[in-house]
């Protein structure tokens, strides 16, 4: 099967064990998104904090923007999930 690209910054053997837990498809892919789009926002915290400490406002304004279009990703996915499920996909 291919993986497809790797999700950067997300250890392979993590995702590996999500895909290969015996659970549901659909929990499989909650899990996965969660803990790549939680690794993307944490990396983007972190990439904030360093463009403000060297005054660079325009890589502020770009990280916030990411970081704002994943949190928007993050609501969507929750929104679908919900409309299959009937639970939320995550507590934020």
């Amino acid at each position: 099967m291919d993986k497809g690209k790797l999700a950067v910054g997300v250890p392979p053997e993590e995702l590996d064990a999500i895909f290969g837990a015996d659970l549901p498809e659909l929990e499989q892919i909650r899990q996965a998104f969660d803990r790549i789009t939680a690794f993307v926002v944490a990396y983007g915290q972190n990439e904030v904090e360093l463009a403000r400490a060297m005054q660079d406002r325009e890589g502020v304004i770009k990280t916030q923007i990411k970081m704002s279009t994943v949190a928007w990703a993050r609501e969507v996915f929750d929104t679908c999930y919900r409309r299959a499920t009937g639970r939320r996909a995550w507590e934020e």
